[in-house]
């Protein structure tokens, strides 16, 4: 997931605690500009990007690797 600042992961961090099917999210990579994780979930990858877009977080797939964003807020 890309990050711009240190409270963009901890917003995400925060977020998948709150997810029920996210098992446990395994950071891999953390640098400045992302971080990279490993998400263990229980379900099909359709229920966790569903269960994820509940938490404001979006998941895409990007060709070999899946991209987590945080939501951004509607007011701009």
């Amino acid at each position: 997931m890309p990050i711009d600042k240190l409270a963009s992961w901890l917003a995400v961090r925060g977020r998948l605690g709150n997810v029920s099917v996210v098992r446990r999210a395994d950071v891999v990579l953390m640098s400045r500009a992302e971080v990279q994780l490993n998400l263990h979930f229980i379900g099909e990858p359709d229920q966790l990007v569903l269960a994820l877009g509940q938490a404001d977080l979006h998941l895409i797939r990007e060709g070999d690797i899946w991209v987590l964003t945080l939501a951004k807020s509607g007011s701009g």
